[in-house]
Formats: C-alpha cells, structure tokens, sequence
C-alpha cells in the first residue's frame, strides 16, 4: 500500500507538462533555441519540426522584424502547442520550478520536479503511529 499522499499531486504531473515547462524556462533563459535556420539577411524561419499552427499567426519575418518567429517560438503558448500541453498547466509548473529553485540544467530535473510535488506529510504522521520498526 502506498502511504504517499498524493492529494497534493494533480495533472501538472504529467511528464509533458513538466517538459514543456522545462523546455520553456530554458527559451526563456536563452539555454536551448527555436529549432531553424536564418537566411542571409538574418531573418529566422522555423523548421517545420518547430514550426505549430500558432506560427501562423505570427508576421513573416522581414528586413525590420527578422526575428518575429523566433521570438513567438519562446512563448509559452508555442512551447505548450509544441508539447501538446495545456498553456495553463505549464505555466504553473514553470512558477513551482522558479518558486522551488530547481536546477533546470540536472540530468534528472523531471524526476526531481515529482519528487517535490509530492506531499509527503502523511508519511510522517505514519511513521509516528508504526507499532513495529520497519527493519
């Protein structure tokens, strides 16, 4: 039986979101970039892997704005359509990461990101009322 109590946990959980929200700050934070290619007057254009139906609403890149596109591709919306995510969701689950101070760099971040959603209170309140050791 599992004494976790998992009331604390709701669908931010869900790995995508944790992802996107992982995959947004780093945008944000200029660590990982909008997957495209600049032409020779610099404008950016997204690879059709990056590019989501968002983008379509976004200006075409001109000698003025060249990087209108590559902007929009570090939103929130964008990464939460690139994930398929809702926007709400991740933008939660990016506030916990900012607010808990978690290393978006870490190999493991996601599993980390659980770990810490993870009310773990009832295990104390069990561990006082436990008649026998557990070893």
């Amino acid at each position: 039986m599992n004494n976790v109590n998992q009331t604390n946990l709701d669908t931010t959980t869900n790995a995508s979101v944790i992802d996107g929200a992982i995959e947004y700050l780093k945008r944000q934070a200029r660590i990982n970039h909008p997957d495209g290619k600049a032409d020779s007057a610099g404008r950016f254009y997204p690879s059709d892997v990056e590019r989501c139906d968002c983008c379509d609403r976004i200006r075409e890149p001109s000698r003025s704005w060249p990087h209108s596109l590559r902007t929009h591709c570090r939103t929130a919306v964008h990464v939460a359509n690139k994930y398929n995510v809702d926007v709400k969701e991740m933008r939660k689950m990016s506030r916990f990461i900012k607010k808990k101070d978690i290393d978006i760099n870490l190999e493991d971040v996601t599993r980390l990101v659980v770990a810490e959603k993870i009310d773990t209170s009832s295990l104390d309140k069990s561990k006082r009322t436990r008649r026998k050791p557990l070893i």
